[in-house]
């Protein structure tokens, strides 16, 4: 019997025999051509499902290679929707020889088939190698079987046909079930039904999984379908694999959704590990040789095998016989007598075995014992992020697109633990000591003694546990524990990995409503050149706006690591080339407020662009900007306007962007502003400019603006212009907190392409008008704070 978590081999097999009755046939509840399938309940009440190969299928070598790769998969990965393997049983040599790859990217890959027919990609059976995009078939397969209820067989052999006539999706929908009347649903139903885009039959041609994942995520600006679902054809052509593919997929949500509703919550997992001797089995090591092992490797733990040393305990570097070279968490034995460091430790095991994740330190085994207590951990030989950022060479090694990955590899990790793990974990204890690296400088997350699990129904009151300097504030008074901990320390870690130092100060000027701007240039750390590569430029950006909003007062405003990890995905290549005229957001504190995280992201990357290269063949890089004086105001009709920082010119000088956000000038009027000097503007930001007078008639000349930003000036009133219906190519709409009054004009409803609205915090009378509903794209409207009445149209 292997061990494996929380079974020590001759209990675990004595309690299965007792369960099933040495197998008995009544405990069976399938049984197919390679084995059974039985149920049984543990004395601690907890009920398996026990897979059984037959005898003669268990002497076969293929299928004892097959049982093998199985436990060897599932000891490698975790996550909540795939299932767990607690334990396995095999009577031949130990099971500690597996395969170490799952698709090895340095190998042939050459394979047999080996797949349910029905579902597995057609071209295996002439190139026999495998690849990840043979999922994405089966993936696909199994999706568009879900909607329909049956094999979509007989739908698959119309791709193949020339003649095939349009099926209406309507008529495929399962026919047990009542059509989906929820406008998200049928959405949902409609993107299934997409999932053929994973069929294509060029591997090359279908989405990754990756890709698809992200594409599941609910996002709340999905426009609803329900009234459109009987006129969604399949369009069962030749060219309906070009089409899907070209759009490449906005996927199977409902396929995702089916598989939640049907999931039941999980029973707490514990890690109640059973002792071999001294040491408990974790995966690959057989008690009494581990521990031998160790103490041979470290010489008994001989100081010159000592890597570093703490408060807790000294951290050791050890070479196994296998060549493997392992570190090792060894607790003070004065430390390892106290009960708070004993929870510790345990706490620590318990994690590491329940959660798989590549950019999370791997756990291999540990020692119990009251003289002892010690855990082996894979070793990484940069050590921790403050090694790397604390000495010069060291620094400069981890140079921008290093320190780009460090980043949002945290992320990704973090979001695992909140958003991939049932219950969720928080770490608790994010902070650089605590970030290593291997010697690829590939970035892994550590330390996970004061982990806690989140239970939805629990307080979740705890004490402060966490680093100084990296735990949220409000935690000390609160003593309650979220995942916005973590997001708040995962903010000052990234300040740091791009500071180079830690944000302590930049931080403070948060509170400070007297800070002056400061420039993102001005925070870089100095050891390393400024960034030139318009995407790193564009990556650094975009990551230190983010870790501002994670280290934001109001936790509310904070985003979750999930939204962070997605938003790297699909923001790492914007480009900008004006960094010099980044500044942080310190005084701009209404920039997250009452904003969805989604909508946060969409207006971020906005602001961004205004300094970026949008279109290198349109947009020049302007790397002459000079600051804008008090006269700026008139320097637009100046032939040099397009070297003032904040303005952004095309080829041929006309301006396309005015970001002025916060450049206060008193008693600056619109109406004096030359709105025909500005015929190709697409963004207009005038946020905290201390404005004065009204919204001129004349704004709406302006027929290419996509963004309108004039919020927070309190000294702007009169009324909304009726002419703001002529900007119909407009995106964002912000005009909050100032003093406009008067009635939301029905011209509002002209604005086909408006996905954001914020008017709220003005003056604003009336009803909201019923041409309002004519926006079709809007995803966010925001109107409290006024004095509007009547009913919602």
């Amino acid at each position: 019997m292997c061990s494996i978590w929380n079974y020590d081999g001759k209990i675990a097999y004595d309690d299965i025999i007792a369960a099933t009755n040495a197998f008995d046939i009544r405990y069976c509840m399938g049984t197919g051509g390679y084995g059974s399938v039985y149920r049984a309940q543990f004395p601690n009440g907890k009920v398996f499902a026990l897979k059984k190969h037959h005898r003669f299928e268990a002497e076969d070598p293929a299928f004892d290679k097959s049982f093998r790769n199985e436990v060897q998969m599932l000891t490698k990965v975790r996550h909540r929707n795939i299932v767990k393997l607690y334990g396995f049983y095999c009577t031949t040599d130990t099971c500690s020889s597996y395969m170490t790859r799952i698709v090895h990217p340095y190998s042939s890959n050459v394979t047999v088939m080996a797949s349910t027919i029905g579902y597995v990609t057609p071209e295996l059976a002439y190139i026999m190698v495998a690849i990840e995009k043979f999922d994405v078939y089966s993936f696909g397969m199994v999706a568009l079987e879900t909607i329909m209820g049956r094999h979509p067989k007989e739908l698959l052999s119309l791709l193949a046909s020339t003649s095939a006539q349009n099926i209406m999706l309507n008529d495929v929908l399962d026919p047990r079930l009542l059509p989906p009347v929820d406008p998200l649903v049928a959405r949902n139903v409609v993107l299934v039904a997409l999932a053929f885009a994973c069929l294509h039959s060029e591997p090359r041609s279908r989405p990754t999984m990756l890709h698809v994942s992200q594409k599941l995520i609910p996002q709340s600006n999905m426009r609803p379908l329900a009234t459109l679902l009987h006129s969604i054809s399949l369009f069962i052509t030749v060219r309906i694999t070009t089409i899907i593919t070209s759009a490449i997929v906005f996927l199977i949500l409902l396929a995702f959704a089916c598989f939640h509703r049907r999931e039941t919550q999980k029973n707490q997992t514990k890690a109640n590990a059973i002792k071999n001797g001294d040491i408990c089995s974790i995966w690959n090591y057989n008690g009494r040789i581990a521990y031998e092992d160790i103490i041979k490797a470290t010489n008994d733990f001989d100081i010159k095998y000592c890597i570093g040393t703490g408060g807790y305990g000294s951290v050791y570097r050890a070479q196994l016989p296998n060549g493997k070279i392992v570190t090792l968490k060894k607790l003070h034995r004065f430390k390892a007598e106290e009960p708070a460091f004993d929870k510790s430790f345990r706490n620590e095991v318990q994690m590491l075995t329940n959660i798989r994740h590549q950019n999370i330190v791997n756990l291999y085994g540990f020692c119990l014992h009251n003289k002892c207590m010690f855990l082996v951990y894979e070793y990484m030989e940069r050590g921790s992020l403050f090694y790397a950022l604390r000495t010069d060479v060291e620094a400069i090694e981890l140079g921008w697109t290093r320190r780009v990955n460090i980043i949002k590899t945290i992320a990704h990790a973090l979001s695992y633990l909140h958003h991939d793990c049932t219950p969720p974990i928080v770490h608790r204890d994010i902070s650089r000591n605590n970030i290593l690296l291997n010697s690829e400088l590939e970035t892994f997350v550590s330390d996970f003694g004061t982990a806690r699990l989140l239970y939805p129904d629990a307080s979740n009151q705890t004490v402060i546990a966490g680093t100084y300097r990296y735990i949220v504030p409000k935690l000390t008074y609160t003593m309650v524990v979220t995942e916005k901990c973590n997001a708040y320390s995962f903010g000052v870690v990234a300040l740091e990995t791009i500071m180079g130092r830690h944000p302590g100060e930049l931080l403070s000027s948060l509170a400070s409503r007297s800070a002056p701007n400061i420039m993102l240039t001005d925070v870089l750390d100095p050891r390393l050149l400024p960034p030139t590569n318009p995407v790193v430029v564009g990556n650094i950006v975009l990551f230190a706006m983010m870790a501002f909003a994670c280290v934001h007062s109001e936790s509310r405003s904070c985003p979750t690591m999930q939204c962070v990890s997605q938003e790297f995905l699909s923001r790492m290549k914007t480009s900008i080339t004006a960094l010099h005229a980044i500044s942080l957001p310190i005084k701009e504190k209404c920039l997250f407020r009452n904003v969805e995280y989604h909508i946060f992201f969409e207006t971020l990357l906005l602001q961004l662009l205004l300094s970026a290269t949008v279109n290198s063949s349109s947009l020049s890089s302007l790397e002459a900007k000079t600051l804008l004086n008090s006269s700026w105001w008139g320097n637009f009709s100046h032939a040099n306007h397009c070297q003032l920082e904040g303005i952004t010119c095309n080829e041929v000088g006309s301006v396309v962007q005015i970001f002025l956000s916060s450049y206060s000038s008193p008693h600056r009027k619109l109406e004096n502003m030359d709105w025909t000097s500005f015929p190709n503007l697409e963004v207009l930001d005038l946020s905290f400019c201390n404005l004065t007078g009204s919204i001129p008639e004349e704004i709406g000349t302006l027929s290419k603006l996509t963004f309108l930003d004039l919020s927070s000036n309190k000294n702007l009133e009169g009324l909304l212009p009726l002419t703001l219906g002529n900007l119909t190519q407009l995106v964002e709409l912000r005009i909050y907190y100032t003093t406009i009054t008067g009635p939301i004009p029905s011209c509002i409803g002209q604005l086909k392409n408006l996905v954001h609205m914020d008017v709220g915090d003005n003056i604003l009378i009336g009803s909201i008008p019923s041409s309002i509903g004519q926006l079709t794209n809007l995803t966010y409207l925001h109107l409290p704070s006024n004095r509007l009445n009547g009913s919602i149209p």
